[in-house]
């Protein structure tokens, strides 16, 4: 929603994982979009507006507490963090944007690594820009314009991104491709996100890096039979679920979480506002260890 109706809520389950309320966390916000989770598990709520911002919220009480992410302001799609030096951590934010800079913010006193390390002035963060510089280096540079003129190049629209290790994935929704890019060597690699699998054939929206296995999970705007995909560590996507309802018509799904015990997903219809929780009948994990997935011939789907 738009024009400050917009807002994040919190689903509160019980111990046997059934939703027994809904709460409101930030009110008077627009077009709130994917986000993502804190090192500190608080969450960063983006705009995807005109002069948008990020906000962070806690799960079980409500708050509007800007941070320093959003600088500007922009179209704020998602948000990563790599924390592997826990008193040194880096954020990311994507924006859905033709030009849309990704970004990344580098906080300046580590003195109490927390919540509040995201918010203050800009002089307390260091705040640079995605470039690809060749066919598959980049650089981080504090020139804003440089960094819009790469992601209007090469990746327009960035939409979801997540990280695993020293890999950073997001994906572009214009261009329908995932970028992997290893943050250690400053390497790139760009993948067509509907090259193998006829039934990904609308653009990746957020993605979700779980477990060790390589797997990574795409929700998917605009198709007509909506779905979620998932991404085996060979590169082959393969087909989670579908919604065939025609309801669904043109609508995306959303809004991919996980219980604490991996044992329960959740996703979204966003337009029709439902929402669906999937369990694995052997009573395993999503993470891939034990899944054993195949895509049938013929629809795409898995198989565990």
């Amino acid at each position: 929603l738009g024009k400050n109706q917009g807002g994040v809520y919190s689903v509160i389950f019980d111990k046997n994982g059934k939703a027994k309320d809904y709460i409101p966390v930030l009110q008077g916000t627009s077009r709130n979009c994917a986000g993502g989770k804190t090192p500190w598990n608080t969450w960063i709520s983006c705009e995807e507006n005109k002069d948008g911002q990020c906000f962070q919220v806690y799960a079980n009480n409500e708050t509007r507490w800007q941070t320093h992410l959003g600088g500007d302001g922009g179209r704020f799609e998602a948000f990563a963090y790599d924390d592997r030096n826990k008193s040194d951590p880096v954020f990311f934010i994507t924006e859905d944007a033709a030009e849309g800079a990704l970004r990344r913010v580098l906080p300046k006193q580590h003195i109490d690594v927390g919540p509040e390390i995201l918010h203050g002035d800009d002089k307390d963060i260091e705040r640079t820009y995605l470039v690809f510089t060749n066919n598959d280096t980049f650089e981080w540079s504090t020139n804003l314009t440089l960094g819009r003129e790469s992601a209007e190049l090469h990746f327009p629209n960035s939409e979801g991104i997540d990280r695993r290790d020293n890999i950073l994935y997001f994906v572009s929704k214009r261009k329908k491709q995932l970028y992997t890019l290893d943050i250690d060597i400053m390497k790139y690699e760009i993948q067509s996100t509907n090259v193998n699998n006829p039934l990904f054939h609308a653009s990746p929206d957020n993605i979700h890096a779980i477990g060790d296995n390589g797997l990574l999970y795409f929700t998917e705007d605009g198709s007509k039979t909506p779905g979620l995909f998932v991404r085996d560590s060979f590169g082959t996507y393969l087909t989670f679920f579908h919604a065939y309802d025609s309801k669904y018509y043109g609508d995306e799904t959303t809004g991919v979480a996980f219980s604490p015990d991996m044992k329960t997903l959740y996703c979204c219809l966003q337009e029709e506002g439902d929402c669906f929780s999937f369990t694995r009948k052997d009573g395993l994990t999503f993470e891939g260890s034990t899944m054993n997935l195949r895509q049938h011939q013929q629809s795409g789907s898995l198989e565990p």
